[in-house]
């Protein structure tokens, strides 16, 4: 059986890690993080 190893180029893992990367900086510059708080807050109590 033929057995297959696969591999990110570099490019490849420096892109993602990117794109992951900014979205996070997104995500923490928004508002989104305080109304996803408060939904946990709301529904916890």
């Amino acid at each position: 059986m033929l057995d297959l190893q696969l591999r990110y180029s570099r490019v490849e893992f420096c892109f993602r890690l990117s794109c992951h990367l900014t979205a996070l900086f997104a995500l923490t510059l928004s508002d989104l993080v305080s109304v996803i708080l408060a939904l946990f807050g709301i529904g916890s109590s």
